[in-house]
């Protein structure tokens, strides 16, 4: 089944480059755990300059989430050493406009389910079942489907910023292209990993339930490593399908 080799393979990557993937994170865990400090501590407490401060950090966690996977796209893709501190100015640059024109993208293909949902929701605060339709009813499950085609979509889209990270110029025509098969694979993908880290957070939220609640800093640590967790297995999952999908790699 490729919805399961994909999530295989994807897999694999973090667990077969768990010390590369540790190494890289370095800057941006530092400062998304002081991002967390800072909410955690209300060190901005409405002040003028705790806000600057906390936007500072976030702006440079955002920074360097975005070095972070250029720097792993580049070291799976292409072999090159994982050095925390080696700077992709360009690369990262190139990665940013790209999730931009893939927002704009995503944003023209949801417009239509985001006026449906304005009239939907209108209707329902104003209930009279006189007058609802059978689209009104529909909202829902309607709702789901479309939400459904927005994460494909948008997985699709996804593939150009490896592409991106590479200095490889692949635009929206050419991975829609490539990927035109995909969908059900990519579908099936995202439904594997839900239910694996449904499965995740269960147990997580089972340690920290019976953990004492003075132990503030283990219950910290377990939410910062599986948030840490999603987000390099989200950029592996990116590798893995540019990979296969444009580079023609075999999943093993």
């Amino acid at each position: 089944m490729k919805s399961y080799r994909l999530f295989r393979h994807s897999l694999r990557q973090v667990t077969g480059n768990f010390s590369a993937a540790v190494r890289l994170s370095i800057p941006y865990v530092i400062f998304a755990v002081l991002g967390q400090l800072i909410v955690t501590a209300h060190i901005d407490n409405g002040s003028e300059g705790g806000r600057y401060l906390q936007n500072i950090v976030s702006m440079s966690a955002l920074i360097f989430g975005l070095a972070l996977a250029v720097n792993w796209h580049r070291h799976i893709l292409l072999e090159e050493p994982a050095v925390a501190t080696q700077w992709m100015g360009r690369r990262v640059w190139a990665y940013f406009l790209r999730s931009t024109q893939m927002f704009l993208v995503m944003l023209l293909l949801a417009a239509p389910l985001l006026i449906w949902s304005y009239f939907a929701i209108y209707a329902w605060d104003n209930y009279d079942p006189e007058e609802l339709s059978v689209w009104d009813y529909l909202y829902l499950p309607a709702a789901a489907v479309m939400g459904l085609f927005l994460l494909v979509c948008w997985t699709r889209l996804s593939v150009m910023l490896p592409a991106a990270a590479l200095g490889r110029g692949i635009g929206v025509r050419e991975v829609w292209r490539h990927t035109g098969r995909a969908s059900w694979a990519i579908l099936g993908l995202w439904l594997l990993s839900a239910v694996f880290f449904f499965l995740i957070l269960m147990a997580v939220g089972m340690v920290i339930g019976l953990t004492p609640s003075h132990y503030v800093g283990v219950t910290f640590f377990l939410s910062l490593a599986l948030d840490w967790f999603l987000t390099i297995f989200g950029i592996s999952v990116l590798t893995t399908l540019y990979g296969h999908y444009i580079e023609g790699r075999p999943l093993v």
